[in-house]
């Protein structure tokens, strides 16, 4: 963090810091050794500002995060982009790139990019990625995809942009099954491997997921499923159409035990497993 030991102005950056409120607010200053503005000082000092924008953990920034560093922090953030420190998403949303990335070619995965914006909006506890993101995110699907899942407690329109569209899904984060995952930007919450099986099944077309891609998705995380977790995690949030679906999609790969059958047929909503049991057995009309 760059304070100084008063309240000061640097004209060259638009900067204002009061020390006193920084460090009640954030702790003891760190970088106070630039008497006077020189080439080799001032990319130091941009190193502190970023170690300051960095110090909640988001590699996802909005200029209003930065407004107390920078009197025109929109200006200053478009500084950053030329000069490579950010880049620029959609929305007001910026992703800081890692030093080690700043002299060459970098892009952040649609995953960090995802979790990040969430994480900024809605804070760490209040954002999770879900369905095929989380299955990236667990090292279950090896290709890159353009969508990244997220759920939050608030339902609003998905955001598109370079890497491709971010939809964030109303759910109750407490709810759901979590763990803590690293993103190339943030750390934050991911389903577990269970929940993100059962919601593939759920909803396989969420986000303009192909069927082919969810069939996928759950193939690769069958063989390494808690099916006693599952059919809890089913029973308790009402998807017993969706363990039905999974348990099929999965037996192409796996034996899993059969699940208690639905009232009436299930539809496969699309899910064509090749080498699967007969879908009759888990009460799927395909």
């Amino acid at each position: 963090m760059c304070i100084r030991d008063r309240s000061w102005t640097l004209k060259s950056d638009r900067l204002r810091v009061t020390a006193a409120s920084r460090q009640r607010d954030y702790g003891q200053p760190r970088c106070n050794q630039y008497n006077r503005y020189t080439q080799i000082g001032y990319f130091r000092y941009t190193d502190c500002m970023v170690q300051y924008l960095l110090s909640e953990g988001n590699g996802v920034i909005r200029p209003r995060d930065a407004a107390a560093l920078y009197l025109n922090p929109s200006k200053e953030f478009a500084r950053l982009v030329r000069s490579g420190v950010l880049i620029k998403q959609t929305g007001g949303y910026y992703a800081i790139v890692p030093e080690e990335h700043r002299s060459r070619f970098w892009r952040p995965t649609i995953e960090g990019i995802a979790l990040g914006m969430a994480v900024a909006d809605y804070g760490r506890q209040g954002a999770a990625l879900m369905g095929i993101s989380a299955a990236r995110a667990l090292g279950g699907l090896q290709r890159a995809l353009g969508v990244g899942l997220v759920a939050t407690a608030h339902q609003r329109p998905a955001k598109t942009m370079e890497l491709g569209r971010v939809v964030f899904v109303k759910r109750e984060v407490e709810s759901i099954d979590v763990q803590i995952v690293k993103t190339d930007l943030v750390t934050g919450f991911v389903t577990t491997p269970e929940q993100t099986a059962l919601d593939v099944a759920d909803r396989p077309d969420l986000g303009g997921t192909t069927p082919a891609t969810a069939t996928e998705v759950i193939t690769d995380l069958a063989e390494g499923l808690r099916w006693d977790v599952v059919m809890n995690l089913a029973k308790r949030q009402r998807k017993v159409a969706a363990l039905a679906r999974l348990a099929w999609v999965a037996s192409a790969v796996t034996d899993p035990p059969l699940p208690e059958r639905p009232r009436g047929m299930v539809d496969a909503k699309g899910l064509r497993p090749t080498g699967a049991r007969p879908a009759v057995e888990f009460g799927i009309l395909a």
